[in-house]
């Protein structure tokens, strides 16, 4: 692998990025507004309530702002093919001496970062209005987003390669696909809400996992170790089986010839 195109790559995607309207719209504007409804809806509860809900309040909040980094991370995967095909690129970036390892890495490198910086400024604006702290989750905040920032991969690797294989005809999963799996990933809520139809799905998506930890977190300080284990363990399932998918369609698309993805 050389990491030198590896880092042209990562300047490609990034400074487009930075000057597209549409994706810093992407990773700013919908977060924020889904942060600040909630907040609002929350602040609403609680002049109800009273103090005693806003436990309940930070961690809907907290996991508002763990969500971005999935929402995010597998919207950039997702975009970086698409960004390709509709601006008639792709075979110019795989005409080139780019490797598929290569131009992995690179997407994964971007996703990575724009999963993070969407965290980053979720996380400021929640302490700034609602004083809810992202510090409340210590040390296990590092674990929780670098499983989130897995299942994000994950996703977005099985997003591209249902997409190299139809075509931009399925481009509505860049958006819907992770969506789908938000009510059984307990993000606003326990498991203990979900029906039991519900909960059995939930048992196998490595999110319900993550934000039942992090309420455990947030209330006892401590978190049982099985549920990272368990997080981890579906998170490297799954995306040995999307790398596997996504890159099959790749070279089912390099025989049949990269012009057919139009």
């Amino acid at each position: 692998m050389s990491w030198h195109r590896v880092y042209a790559i990562v300047l490609r995607y990034w400074y487009y990025q930075r000057h597209s309207l549409e994706r810093l719209v992407d990773i700013f504007y919908s977060p924020l507004i889904e942060l600040m409804l909630w907040g609002l809806g929350s602040t609403y509860m609680t002049s109800y309530a009273g103090s005693s809900a806003h436990p309940l309040v930070a961690a809907i909040l907290l996991g508002i702002c763990l969500w971005v980094i999935v929402n995010q991370t597998q919207l950039s995967v997702s975009m970086s093919l698409l960004d390709d095909m509709w601006n008639r690129n792709t075979v110019n970036v795989f005409g080139s001496p780019l490797r598929f390892g290569e131009w992995l890495a690179a997407i994964v490198i971007v996703a990575g970062l724009r999963g993070l910086i969407s965290l980053a400024v979720l996380a400021i604006v929640a302490l700034v209005l609602y004083e809810v702290n992202l510090s409340l989750l210590g040390i296990y905040l590092v674990p929780f987003a670098a499983l989130l920032l897995m299942t994000g991969w994950t996703i977005g690797f099985l997003v591209s390669g249902i997409i190299i294989r139809y075509g931009t005809r399925v481009q509505a999963l860049a958006w819907t696909l992770g969506i789908v799996l938000t009510p059984f990933s307990a993000i606003y809520y326990p498991l203990s809400a979900l029906p039991g139809f519900a909960r059995t799905i939930a048992a196998a998506i490595p999110m319900s996992y993550i934000f039942e930890g992090m309420r455990e977190v947030q209330t006892t300080h401590t978190i049982d170790p099985i549920k990272l284990v368990l997080a981890l363990v579906l998170n490297l399932g799954y995306g040995a089986l999307a790398l596997v998918y996504l890159y099959r369609g790749f070279k089912r698309a390099l025989q049949q010839g990269l012009l057919k993805l139009f």
